[in-house]
């Protein structure tokens, strides 16, 4: 089904967006304003680096500060938050709208 390209992705680093959700997410800001998981047990934080582990790639956390996201332009179709980050190429992705 997925070419092995799927499968390494050599290092690749990828942008997460991340909200401080304890106990599931548990977000330290460090004094160079980047963000890494907490120390304590996060559901998030292990799912990640499991995923790391297996598709090997490395990821820069970005805190997308409580907001997932909400479409708040109807007109352009753009949005805020994680979801904002996401549709705006923050991460460095190409995403297209979908139509109704």
């Amino acid at each position: 089904m997925f070419n092995n390209k799927m499968c390494n992705l050599h290092q690749t680093q990828l942008r997460v967006s991340v909200n401080d959700q304890p106990p599931f997410c548990q977000l330290v800001q460090r004094v160079d304003g980047s963000v890494q998981f907490g120390d304590k047990y996060s559901v998030d934080s292990d799912t990640l680096y499991l995923l790391q582990k297996q598709y090997n790639f490395t990821t820069t956390l970005i805190n997308a500060n409580q907001n997932f996201g909400i479409k708040y332009n109807d007109t352009t179709g753009e949005y805020e938050g994680a979801v904002g980050q996401v549709y705006s190429k923050v991460n460095r992705f190409k995403y297209t709208k979908l139509q109704k």
